[in-house]
């Protein structure tokens, strides 16, 4: 499936069950009972079952270094992105995010990133 097609995928589940998701997620975090039992789901979809953990920014971008780390705004506290994840169905991770994933990186590893500046024009590198 080509790269357009992946993103309409993702726009589609994410009309079709953001309300859901972002209730839940709300439910869980914000105005839940402290003593509430809270069930993981997928971020993106919502499904309980098959949950994997996805680094908010892949491995690839920070070179699998376990001390690259950024300050929260909330709290100021160090967050090292090698454990900075969310959770995501298999289905989300493997069949959408992760060849999205693929694309980009391929896509970053033709540029030199010191010598080439990347434009966007039309929606195209």
């Amino acid at each position: 499936m080509a790269f357009k097609d992946k993103l309409l995928e993702i726009r589609i589940i994410a009309r079709k069950n953001g309300k859901d998701v972002m209730r839940k997620l709300f439910d869980d975090y914000l105005t839940g009972f402290i003593d509430k039992k809270i069930i993981p789901s997928c971020i993106f979809c919502g499904f309980k079952a098959n949950l994997t953990k996805e680094h908010v920014l892949p491995k690839w971008v920070f070179e699998s270094d376990a001390k690259h780390f950024f300050t929260t705004d909330v709290n100021e506290l160090k967050q090292h992105y090698i454990k900075t994840t969310i959770p995501l169905c298999g289905k989300c991770n493997s069949e959408l995010f992760n060849s999205l994933e693929r694309y980009i990186q391929k896509t970053f590893s033709e540029v030199d990133l010191k010598k080439d500046i990347i434009v966007l024009k039309n929606g195209k590198i």
